[in-house]
């Protein structure tokens, strides 16, 4: 499926200005199987000084129309209230991504700057509560989550809920989207299970043919829809030299630590080589030398895929967006073989999934 047949997804940045990324903290209270980021410690919180430095020296000569929040979970944070008010008085508009766990008492927290908010993105894996509950690890996440679906209503808040799509879900593609339509919605994102090692021990990372067949249901229930319904991140595509947010450079993710990094899929990848990815220490280095070599290195990643078209023809597996990058930084580097050949692994029950590292 082509991008470009895609609605826009919601907060993606206008040519009036850019996205910033930033990784509140790497910490979490959920343990999903599927999540793609590293568990693992040492734990850090961004320093809300780096934030107002990327602000500061970013807009000087790009405005910043939309910041989002990532993690591990954004709102835990110790200071994630003060992060929100400091992006206002930026006067930009305001973002983030939640499991929903404790939202009521984020929300009160921030609750005087809610007019900022362009959405709130709720991480929602199931359209059944034994589903999402079983993806997640966590007894209860379901209804606390449409607990915070009801307060964002009640706040005028628009939620966007997000669906990773697992061989665990896969068939719940069309009641996801009933069920947020019915639950008034302003978009629903779908997203692919990307190959992490506990992904793969429990046997939810769909091969390429099997994502194409997702691709073609999303795209049916566009057209049946008037809710917006958006495919984010990787997918598959006709062109050669597809260009992902970051690649434009319409996104910038800034991670936990204070790095610029490549892409925001990338950053602290689980299983995968760490640190691949980092460009720039934004502790000792100013915005616009870290933007250089952004630059730089997405040229460096546009000759190599060149050079690889010129000497053989495209495998499957890269015709989907995301599989030259996640070869490139080492993060997954049998992924053409995941991706090409069907699945024959033994499947394991999700809360007996292994942590195995590469």
């Amino acid at each position: 499926m082509d991008r470009r047949t895609i609605p826009r997804e919601p907060g993606t940045p206008t040519p009036s200005g850019v996205k910033l990324i930033f990784e509140l903290t790497n910490r979490c209270n959920f343990s999903c199987v599927h999540c793609i980021r590293e568990e693992d410690g040492p734990y850090h919180d961004l320093p809300v000084a780096i934030v107002n430095k990327v602000l500061t020296e970013m807009q000087a000569y790009q405005p910043v129309r939309l910041v989002a929040f990532t993690g591990g979970e954004p709102t835990l944070h110790p200071q994630f209230a003060d992060v929100v008010e400091l992006v206002t008085t930026y006067g930009s508009r305001v973002t983030f991504v939640t499991n929903g766990w404790n939202f009521p008492q984020t929300f009160a927290k921030i609750q005087g700057w809610k007019s900022a908010l362009e959405s709130i993105s709720l991480s929602l894996d199931g359209a059944s509560e034994v589903t999402h509950d079983t993806l997640r690890r966590q007894p209860g996440s379901f209804r606390r989550l449409m607990q915070a679906v009801s307060l964002c209503h009640m706040h005028g808040v628009p939620v966007q809920l997000n669906m990773v799509v697992t061989r665990a879900n896969r068939d719940e593609l069309e009641a996801m989207a009933i069920l947020a339509g019915r639950l008034g919605c302003a978009a629903l994102g779908y997203g692919h299970c990307q190959p992490t090692p506990d992904a793969l021990a429990a046997n939810l990372v769909l091969n390429g043919r099997e994502r194409r067949e997702v691709e073609m249901e999303i795209a049916a229930l566009q057209q049946l829809l008037t809710m917006p319904i958006v495919l984010a991140g990787d997918h598959s595509t006709a062109s050669r030299f597809a260009q992902c947010p970051q690649l434009q450079m319409q996104e910038f993710n800034i991670d936990y630590r204070g790095n610029l990094t490549a892409c925001c899929t990338l950053s602290n990848y689980r299983g995968g080589t760490s640190d691949t990815d980092v460009l720039a220490d934004l502790h000792s280095v100013s915005f616009v030398e870290a933007h250089r070599r952004l630059i730089a290195k997405i040229a460096q990643l546009n000759l190599e895929k060149l050079e690889r078209l010129v000497s053989c023809a495209p495998t499957e597996a890269e015709q989907f967006l995301c599989t030259h990058c996640l070869v490139h930084y080492q993060k997954v580097p049998q992924l053409v073989q995941i991706l090409e050949s069907p699945s024959h692994r033994s499947v394991v029950p999700i809360e007996e999934a292994s942590h195995a590292r590469a």
